[in-house]
Order: structure tokens, then C-alpha cells, then sequence
């Protein structure tokens, strides 16, 4: 048990790459069930674990792999902070700035 705590506290995360190789114009949206979801759900609950808190909280949420309500608000949230278009779904550009700001929170935790 020792082991795996010292792990978690000096593992450095991955950084994520950009958004997966589907069809043109393809954008991840509510029911969607795959692995890059849990990416997703992933980013955004660090995201929010991490925000400053000088415009509200980003809603934590579960990491369950659907494209849910919980995963659906705070993609909304994400768009509407970053002035993206809200629209719930997360495209090609939706995706890569999660990516952005989740690479550059682990930068930052690193330095």
C-alpha cells in the first residue's frame, strides 16, 4: 500500500494528444458510450479539481465512459468559459483546447 501512494504522488500524468482520428466534422455528443469519453470525463475532472475559483466551480464529475448529463453540463461550462460555441458537443476544436488547458495544468503541477 506504501508503494502505490508514493507512486500516485510523484507519477506524472501523460500528457493527451489531439482529438482521436474520426471522420471529418465528427463530434462527440450525448449517449456517446467509448474510451474517449473516459479520456474526456477525465480532463474535465482534473480541470475542475484544479480551477482557481475566480469565476465559479467547474461541476466535478463521475468517470463513467456515457456521455451523460453530468459530462454534457460541464462540457457547456467548458465552451461557455473558453468562449467556444455551446453546444454540448465536443468537436475537433472543443477538444483540443480540454486538451490545452489539461496538459498545461500538469505542466504547471510539475515546475
Amino acid at each position: 500500500a506504501r508503494f502505490l501512494e508514493e507512486n500516485e504522488r510523484v507519477a506524472k500524468p501523460e500528457k493527451v494528444m489531439i482529438f482521436p482520428p474520426y471522420p471529418k466534422d465528427y463530434a462527440m455528443s450525448y449517449g456517446d458510450n467509448f474510451f474517449s469519453i473516459l479520456v474526456l470525463q477525465h480532463m474535465l475532472s482534473e480541470l475542475s479539481a484544479n480551477y482557481d475559483g475566480t469565476n465559479g466551480e467547474y461541476e466535478r464529475i463521475n468517470l463513467g465512459g456515457v456521455y451523460d448529463d453530468e459530462t454534457l453540463s460541464a462540457v457547456t461550462d467548458f465552451q461557455n468559459r473558453h468562449g467556444l460555441d455551446a453546444t454540448g458537443a465536443v468537436d475537433k476544436i472543443t477538444w483540443n483546447r480540454i486538451v490545452t488547458e489539461y496538459n498545461i495544468l500538469f505542466e504547471d503541477i510539475q515546475q
